[in-house]
């Protein structure tokens, strides 16, 4: 779900969503075999969802130059947060950068 606010120069965009990842992609990047462990930690999660809600801002500088900016929040659901690979139960993200369009 989003909600957009546009101005003459800017733009502004706020969404809130779920992001669903099945049990291959997550083994993938979270699991541990006998093979990629020492102890007895092996681990094989299941299919999981996790919030997210992110925040994109525009601004057109010239015709051919933007400058945008974004950042999300991402709340790992239980079977990522579970992991031994992983420290933190949240992802934060920030991009600035200029955008040129041909």
């Amino acid at each position: 779900a989003s909600r957009d606010w546009r101005g003459n120069r800017s733009a502004l965009k706020m969404s809130l969503g779920l992001i669903w990842q099945d049990e291959n992609t997550l083994n993938y990047y979270y699991g541990l075999t006998p093979e990629e462990t020492a102890s007895e930690n092996v681990y094989r999660p299941d299919a999981e969802v996790s919030a997210l809600l992110r925040l994109d801002w525009n601004y057109r500088l010239t015709e051919n130059w933007d400058l945008r900016l974004f950042t999300s929040y991402r709340q790992l659901g239980d079977a990522i947060k579970q992991s031994p690979v992983i420290e933190n139960d949240k992802i934060v993200t920030l991009f600035v950068g200029g955008v040129y369009h041909f």
